[in-house]
Formats: structure tokens, sequence, C-alpha cells
């Protein structure tokens, strides 16, 4: 784990995804639904290993992902395993959106919902629009793959507004509490000295870092899933 990922165990609330994991409850559970190689499933666990984190993706990445954190190989577009139902505390979904086709993306939140418990969390990051303006550059790609703009990323279908994943959400049958840019709050302050030392160092990753921070590239929603027992 990079020293630098440390900081979010003391201090999880300079972005909005790891308040959420701060706030999970004591021994909880967490599915982070098209894991690849599980960087944000390893970072969950870090931050909070009293939570049970499940990693999912088509793809067998578990070797990657690390004996520590349960792998399910599975497409999710066909659904969930059957015994998820209302299994877990927490859905995140890092980056995965933008891979799906509009019917993908609904039929992928009826089953978010399904496995979630009564008031469990849907976290979704994807990227925005602005994505769409940024220039590919050149600068460092053969060195570290890192795509700059939306289509840099030839897997990618389409990019959300916030609009669009409050309407996901909200017709999936999530109460929708917050949606924005996503940004790290310590990464945004330091945003220019990032930019200059990735141009220095011939560091995509930290040019790209400094940049999405500061111009917001990516969006989230927040959602939860109301206990309808509750009403009856």
């Amino acid at each position: 784990m990079n020293p630098l990922w440390k900081i979010y165990k003391k201090f999880p609330y300079f972005e909005y995804r790891h308040r959420i994991v701060a706030r999970l409850p004591h021994q909880g559970s967490l599915l982070e639904l098209g894991s690849s190689t599980g960087e944000f499933a390893r970072l969950f666990k870090f931050m909070r290993p009293d939570v049970q984190v499940t990693a999912v993706d088509i793809k067998d990445f578990s070797e990657a992902v690390g004996a520590e954190i349960p792998f399910v190989v599975a497409d999710i577009t066909n659904g969930l395993p059957k015994d998820f139902e209302e299994r877990f505390d927490c859905v995140t979904t890092m980056h995965l959106f933008e891979h799906l086709n509009p019917e993908s993306c609904e039929a992928v939140a009826r089953e978010i919902k399904r496995v979630l418990k009564p008031g469990g969390v849907w976290y979704i990051e994807t990227p925005g629009l602005r994505s769409l303006f940024f220039p590919s550059f050149s600068f460092g790609r053969a060195r570290y793959s890192c795509p700059m703009n939306f289509y840099d990323d030839p897997s990618h279908v389409k990019p959300f507004t916030q609009g669009g994943l409050f309407y996901l959400m909200n017709n999936a049958g999530f109460v929708v509490k917050c949606t924005g840019a996503a940004r790290n709050r310590l990464f945004t302050l330091c945003s220019p000295v990032l930019v200059l030392v990735g141009l220095l160092t011939g560091k995509r990753l930290w040019l790209a870092v400094g940049l999405f921070n500061l111009f917001g590239w990516a969006v989230f929603g927040h959602g939860t899933k109301a206990d309808e027992s509750a009403n009856s």
C-alpha cells in the first residue's frame, strides 16, 4: 500500500467515498463491483479492517486482489449470486458504469438494490462530462497507461452527469442523498504541486491526479435503499 494512502485511515474525510466507508457499522459488509485488480477493495479494507470486503469482476483477479478479500467471478449484467440477497451494508461501483450500455446500467442498479440490506448505501463514481474535454496528452503515455480524455479508454461507452446519476439511482428505487464532483480535498489543494512534479519527473499519474482533482474529472452519487418494512 502506497504510504500516501495511509493518510486516509486517520483522515478519511478528504474524500466523499472515504466518509461513507468510515461510517459503515462495526464489522459491516462492503461489496466492490467491477473491482478489477482490487485497488479500491484493498484501500477500503485497509481503512476498515473490521469490515468484510468482497470483490466481484467478470475476470478472475483473485490473485491480484489478495487472499484477505473474498473474490467472486461473475458477469454482473446477468445478475449477482442469489445468496447475496440483502447481504451488504454498502456497495461501491468505482468507474464501472461508464463501461455499460443503458440497459445493463438499469439491470445492475436493480441488482445492487437487491443485494443491499434495508438502509444500505450505494456509492457510484464515474467519469463526468468534463472528461470529454480533457486533452489526451501523449506525455508519459508510454511509461504509464493512464487515460486522460474519456475516449482514451476504448472500452468506455458514455460519461454521466450528476443528473444522470441521480435518475439512475432514483429510477432503481434508491433515496438519493448526494451527487457531486469526485474530488479529494487534499489532492485538490496540492494539485499545482502534483502537476509540476508530474511534469518534472515524467510521471503521468501524478499529472492526472492533479488535473482530475483540480477540474473535477469524475462525478459521484450516494443513495440508500429504503427500509420498506418500516412503512408496512
